[in-house]
Parts: structure tokens; sequence; C-alpha cells
């Protein structure tokens, strides 16, 4: 017996040993992911401060005695840009995300999507289509999505460059240029979209506010779809076919910050957050970008909807108890009444035969989308695009299914994130209807 008893107290200190192994080990492959991640944005933010630089004196562009400054500075860029993709290599295996599941490789794909675009061959060929099939006014508008996306430049004073441009004898080097700016950012947003979600185990999502059982398989299969169909319009980014990044350039980037903006949105409902200077950044310029898109094209629109759509936020940052309520209410109105303008019921019967179009008589929502994405022959955006409007209004669901709570685990982080993510995809669908069907 005394033997049994000497062999439990050594057996149980050996266990708890074990354990704290297997903890410790855990901690260090956290702090390892961290820093991959880390050294990977730093590697991605350094290419994203050289174009912010660059940027920054684009608006002296029309002016003969700076052009050949600002080209020179554009020529070491690129002549750098060979050597972007080395940021794959810092990035963690796939294997460490095993929280996330069928997620992992989805989300790594995404990341790593646009890689195939980063060659001379590529940027070369998609430059071609630019030049050759866009018109001045088409071509500028290009110049201004490509180059002007960072909040500090909506202050700049930018040239005309659609009667100017043809004066340039280096107009293919902007467009190289502009096409590979729209590389790195989208790819930078991508890298912090993985980050996000690599930080907690699919099962968790919406712990954070404690959501339900069918909430919760709701919200994860609704990001799941999204997520795939992501990465599969990723994919797509070729340029020696009709995809979205020859046809509509202007709407290169938007997909990765509607998934950035949705990563970040389940990384806010289901674990702490610790967002990185340069996270913080990003997500600044991209509420900026909303706010400044937003107050541009709601009143072409209809001026009823920007008076919607400031109530919304005035409720939001009001002191009132039902506040929470008040803004999702609103915003979700907002979106109804956007697809209802954009897409009336009379024209969708016209534009359509189709039986699945209708439901009850009315069109369906997924018909409205289609109708608004009509002059876009890209089948994996417009699908992109509707997996992306069922995970947004799922996220604007869940936040209003929270206010009949008696106390709704909502903090003003929380709010802000769902706002940004509400009205990226707003602006998501106006840039899709003034720049395909106007």
């Amino acid at each position: 017996m005394k033997k049994k008893k000497n062999f439990h107290k050594k057996s149980k200190p050996k266990r708890n040993k074990q354990y704290k192994g297997a903890a410790a080990q855990s901690a260090r492959d956290k702090e390892q992911i961290n820093v991959s991640y880390d050294n990977a944005i730093d590697y991605i933010s350094n290419y994203s401060n050289k174009i912010n630089s660059i940027n920054s004196s684009l608006s002296f562009l029309d002016k003969i005695q700076y052009q050949n400054s600002i080209f020179s500075a554009i020529d070491g860029f690129q002549n750098q840009f060979s050597d972007f993709n080395k940021f794959e290599t810092m990035l963690p295996r796939t294997d460490y995300l095993t929280g996330l599941g069928a997620m992992a490789d989805i989300t790594r794909s995404s990341t790593i999507g646009l890689s195939s675009l980063n060659n001379i061959d590529s940027i070369s060929k998609i430059t071609d289509v630019w030049t050759s099939n866009f018109d001045l006014e088409k071509q500028n508008r290009i110049f201004n999505s490509s180059l002007y996306s960072n909040s500090y430049f909506k202050g700049l004073e930018i040239p005309d460059l659609t009667g100017a441009i043809k004066n340039y004898a280096k107009t293919n080097e902007l467009f190289s240029y502009g096409i590979q700016s729209s590389l790195i950012k989208a790819t930078e947003l991508n890298l912090f979209a993985e980050k996000s979600l690599s930080k907690f185990s699919w099962e968790t999502i919406g712990d954070r506010i404690k959501i339900g059982a069918v909430e919760k398989t709701y919200i994860q299969n609704s990001f799941l779809d999204f997520s795939t169909d992501f990465s599969t319009l990723l994919k797509t980014y070729n340029p020696n076919n009709g995809s979205i990044i020859t046809t509509n350039p202007e709407l290169i980037k938007l997909p990765s910050v509607e998934y950035f903006t949705s990563s970040n949105l389940i990384e806010a409902i289901t674990t702490e957050e610790d967002v990185s200077t340069e996270e913080e950044i990003v997500k600044t310029d991209i509420q900026y970008e909303n706010e400044y898109s937003l107050m541009q094209w709601l009143p072409k629109i209809d001026e009823g909807l920007i008076k919607m759509w400031k109530g919304a936020i005035e409720a939001l940052n009001s002191n009132n108890s039902d506040r929470i309520r008040h803004f999702v209410t609103s915003i979700r109105e907002l979106y109804t009444h956007l697809f209802h303008i954009l897409a009336p019921d009379q024209e969708i019967v016209n534009w359509s035969k189709s039986a699945d179009d209708f439901a009850n008589g009315r069109p369906t929502r997924k018909a409205r989308l289609s109708f608004i994405c009509r002059n876009i022959s890209d089948e994996p955006f417009k699908k992109f695009v509707n997996k992306d409007i069922e995970a947004t209004l799922a996220f604007i669901d869940l936040f209003q299914k929270g206010t009949h709570s008696i106390d709704p685990i909502f903090t003003t982080n929380h709010l802000i994130t769902i706002k940004c993510k509400a009205e990226t995809t707003l602006r998501f669908l106006l840039e899709i209807h003034f720049t395909t069907n106007n």
C-alpha cells in the first residue's frame, strides 16, 4: 500500500508538469505566430509607406518641373516590387491555425491570392488593357481610385489628369504604378484579416457578446460562404481573361476592404482585440473613405438616404439608453431603401423573366443585387457581392436581436466596428452602381 501511495504522489506532479509543458508550448506557439505576422506586416507596411510618400508628390504631377523627380521615385519603387512576395515566407504555417478548421486554408489562399499578379509580365498586360480600352475620363477615374485611395490624399488638390494625361510620356508607368499600389494595399488588408482570424478558434465565434447556438451557426455559415467566394474571386484576378481587374479596375481593392472589415468584426465579437498602430491607421483610413464616399454618393441617389444615415450616426453618438436599437434599425432600413431605389420592382420585372428572381410576386434581394451588378460580366464578382451582403446583414441582424435582451453586451468598440462594416458595404454597393451603371 505504501508503494502504491508513493506511486500516486509521484505521478500527480508528473501530470501537472506535462500540462504546464503543453501550456507553455501553446504560449510559445502563439508568440511565434504573432512575431511572424508582425514581421510580414512590417514588410508590407514598408511598401505601403513608400506608396504614401510617392502619392504625396503626385499633386504636382501636372507641373513639368517636378515630373522627372516623381517618375524617378516611381521607377525606384517599381525596381523593388519584384521582392514584394517575400512576405509569404514570413507567414506562419497554416497548421498553426487549426482552430479555424477549414477557414485556415481559405484565409491563407486569400492572403496570397494576388501573388500571381505580382510580376512584370502580369502588370504589363493589365497596363496595356487599361491604356488601350478606356477613354480619358475612365483613365482619370482609374488614376484617382488607384493612387489617391488614402484619407490623407482626399485633402490634396489633385491635378486634372483627364486633359493632361496624353501629354505624359510615361502614362504606362503611371498605370503600372497604380496597379502595383492597388495590389499592395489589397494584400495588406488581406494579411490584417488573416491575423484577426488567427486569434480565436472557429467554435468560439461570438463568445464575447454571448450569442446563442442558432445565431453562432448563422454567423459561421454566412462568413464561411463569404470567405470561400472571396478566395475564389481573387483567383480570377487574371490579366488574360475578362475578370474584374481588367474590366472594372476601380473595384479591385474594395473586396479586400470588405473582407478586412468583416474579419475585424468577427474578431471584435469573439475575443479581446490587440490592434497594432499600423492596423489602427488602416481602420481610420477606411472609416474616412466610407464617410467621404457616402457623403458624395447618397445625395445623388436620394436626399432622404443621407438624412437616414446621419440619423443613424446621431443615434450611435447619443447618450440615449436605446441608442443601439435606433442605430441598427436605421442602418437596416437604409439598406432596404437603397436596394429598392437602385433596383426598383418594375425595372427588375422588365429585366428578368426568371421565376427564381421573384417570391410572392416581388423581386428577391438576390435579384435586386444581380440587377445592380447587371453590367458586370464577372460571375465570381457578382457571387461575392451577394455573399458579402448576406454576411453584412447577418451581422446587422445579430446586433438587432441583441437589443432585445435586457442588458446587451455591446461595447463602444463593437458599435464602431459594426458601423464601419455597414458603411463599407454601403459604399461598395454605391461604387458598383456609379462605376458600372452610369
